[in-house]
């Protein structure tokens, strides 16, 4: 099987937010040329390869689960569930 592309989280999770937070940042370093989505949306790479999107969180959610995807130019994809948890 294809190995997917670099897709390395500054924080994996689980990330705790207050009780009225309603969105989180996902922020980390994908593999260059790769193509990065959070929660099915585009994000652009810096020139260190770094994404930073903001996820938005249902605010009737406890636990809510953010996919980051990345996709190298073979095709290949990798991707990781941040797991977020409402504080009380």
């Amino acid at each position: 099987g294809f190995i997917g592309p670099r897709l390395d989280l500054d924080d994996p999770g689980p990330v705790t937010i207050s009780a009225d937070a309603t969105a989180v940042t996902v922020s980390g370093v994908a593999e260059p040329g790769a193509q990065v989505s959070v929660e099915n949306q585009p994000v652009e790479l810096d020139r260190k390869h770094r994404f930073s999107a903001t996820a938005t969180v249902p605010a009737d959610a406890a636990e809510y689960d953010i996919l980051a995807s990345a996709t190298d130019f073979h095709g290949a994809k990798t991707e990781t569930v941040v797991r977020v948890i409402r504080a009380h």
